[in-house]
């Protein structure tokens, strides 16, 4: 599997050099930004009944569309999103959205509530900004992937 860091490494492994300053900020990027994931998906683990709960009572009951077993579809959404903060990639939604089975109302309320995770901030995650930033990456992608 080629990571963000193997085409900054085979290009110093070709040209027979220790990686240079150039290289080694180039690779603090995709490290920082795996940080940030990996507080992201922790936070994630951590919170996520809170999360699951909160958009039941605070957005889903509001518009009135709270069905049974609700709760475990939110919380299989969100074990996705984290998911794709662990791998560092958006592969699990891109198969999501090909998906033959996936109905256009089930798929706007998926959005919808991926809406309100991401506009609320995360509040409850207490995430650092670098961190809320990846998770909204996230919420942005399965939004866009659900349309």
């Amino acid at each position: 599997m080629k990571s963000a860091l193997t085409p900054i490494l085979a290009t110093a492994e070709v040209a027979g050099r220790f990686l240079n300053d150039a290289d080694l900020a180039a690779a603090k990027v995709p490290l920082e930004r795996a940080e940030a994931r990996l507080e992201a998906a922790e936070k994630l683990a951590m919170y996520h009944d809170d999360l699951v709960q909160d958009v039941i009572d605070t957005f889903l009951r509001r518009s009135g569309t709270v069905a049974a077993d609700v709760d475990r579809a939110i919380d299989r959404d969100l074990c996705l999103i984290q998911y794709c903060l662990v791998v560092g990639n958006t592969s699990p939604f891109d198969e999501w959205g090909r998906s033959p089975n996936r109905s256009a109302a089930v798929a706007a309320v998926k959005a919808d509530i991926f809406n309100y995770i991401r506009d609320r901030g995360s509040a409850g995650l207490k995430l650092s900004p670098a961190a809320a930033a990846e998770l909204k990456f996230y919420l942005n992608y399965a939004i866009e992937t659900l349309k």
